[in-house]
């Protein structure tokens, strides 16, 4: 993962257009791979960095996909040992995490009662995702997530309606 997230990072100075926002899943893998990905972007300022609920991993059944809380993770070692870490540091604020953050702590994350497996199987959330997005101002956005967020928000947008679902892999 980091060798993979340090690779993209060289290549990101030929993308052309560059992102404007980096929007990234709260579990810690993802921040990660944000933080190292776009490391001089966020380091001098030319991104905008956003930590959203809805981009965490489906696949409920498997407890890797747990979150931990905003406290947690504004502790966490390998987060504050990155170089970009005001920037992560900045996007888990309580100001940047304020519509999502009470859920999260007590819910999705890593609630009791079967709660943040139903966050994490829902694909309600990537509506609300979608939503949120296009609210805001940036048109050129780098989503740093997970194989079943990224299949589903895919599997969501209109062109993909009546397109097969297997062995297609110019499509998907």
């Amino acid at each position: 993962g980091r060798e993979q997230a340090a690779w993209t990072r060289s290549q990101v100075p030929s993308w052309s257009p560059r992102p404007a926002l980096v929007v990234s899943s709260p579990l810690t893998r993802a921040i990660q791979t944000a933080a190292i990905a776009f490391e001089a972007e966020l380091l001098e300022g030319s991104v905008r960095f956003v930590v959203r609920p809805e981009l965490r991993e489906f696949y409920p059944d498997n407890n890797e996909n747990q979150g931990r809380c905003l406290a947690e993770l504004r502790q966490c070692s390998e987060l504050r040992s990155l170089p970009a870490w005001p920037a992560v540091s900045a996007a888990l604020e309580e100001r940047a995490t304020e519509d999502w953050a009470r859920r999260w702590d007590a819910e999705w994350a890593r609630g009791s009662g079967g709660a943040w497996e139903q966050h994490c199987g829902g694909i309600d959330r990537i509506y609300g995702f979608k939503r949120w997005l296009a609210e805001q101002p940036e048109a050129h956005v780098a989503v740093v997530c997970h194989y079943g967020t990224i299949n589903n928000l895919l599997n969501t947008e209109p062109w993909a309606d009546g397109l097969p679902r297997e062995g297609d892999p110019v499509r998907f």
